[in-house]
């Protein structure tokens, strides 16, 4: 009985192995070197003392041995002093060789719902072309305890692949 335990164990970890060598690189994207990182306050109304939302943005990339594989976008809202609500929608841009920023993907629109902080993130571009620089746009509507409403929408610096 102990040596049909280990022959399935032996057979259960060679299985488990192989298939981890057919998974792609990178399953989930990470920022580890802060890619493309912005962060920037919201005040209301230009105010601090009135409330302040952090809204930060950043690219996720993939990366093989050889060279990015894909890329994605995460967006994140903080709000620290008397906002209610927000809602958060993420966008990847890539510039095309025009120079022109086009939008690759989107996040759903999510809503904090009285959480402190949220975050969304968009689907990966696969389709990597040359030029190869994003940015990511990060679109915020804030319900302020006065219960009035802001719009704002943050860009942040590009970042190249290259």
């Amino acid at each position: 009985m102990l040596a049909i335990v280990a022959a399935a164990s032996l057979l259960l970890v060679g299985l488990v192995a192989a298939g981890s060598r057919a998974q792609p690189a990178c399953s989930v994207p990470a920022n580890d070197d802060n890619v493309g990182f912005s962060t920037f306050n919201r005040p209301h109304f230009g105010q601090e003392p009135s409330g302040p939302v952090i809204v930060q943005g950043w690219l996720n990339a993939c990366e093989d041995a050889e060279a990015v594989t894909d890329v994605s976008a995460t967006g994140r809202a903080i709000l620290v002093h008397r906002a209610l609500r927000v809602q958060l929608r993420v966008i990847l841009e890539q510039q095309d060789p025009a120079s022109n920023w086009v939008a690759q993907t989107q996040s759903d629109s999510v809503n904090s719902s009285g959480a402190l902080h949220i975050a969304a993130s968009t689907p990966a571009d696969t389709d990597l072309g040359q030029p190869d620089t994003y940015r990511v746009r990060v679109r915020v509507l804030i319900r302020w305890v006065d219960n009035t409403i802001s719009f704002q929408e943050f860009t942040t610096k590009p970042y190249s692949f290259v």
